[in-house]
């Protein structure tokens, strides 16, 4: 599942400030987010969602997705 093609063109959203990853770059993020799942030691699945959505958070100017 690492790393499917799921889009290959550009995305925009109108009226939105974020733009959407390229497909190329969505596709090193997604792999990039598996890999790091496969690294983590999931203890507390509370914990693993919060840690998760405080990255996407963080990395998308405060837009969860």
């Amino acid at each position: 599942m690492i790393g499917r093609i799921y889009r290959n063109v550009d995305v925009y959203i109108s009226g939105a400030s974020h733009t959407p990853p390229s497909p190329n770059e969505m596709y090193r993020q997604v792999k990039a987010f598996y890999m790091d799942l496969q690294d983590r030691a999931i203890e507390n699945v509370i914990e693993l969602a919060a840690s998760l959505t405080r990255k996407t958070s963080s990395n998308n100017g405060g837009l969860s997705s």
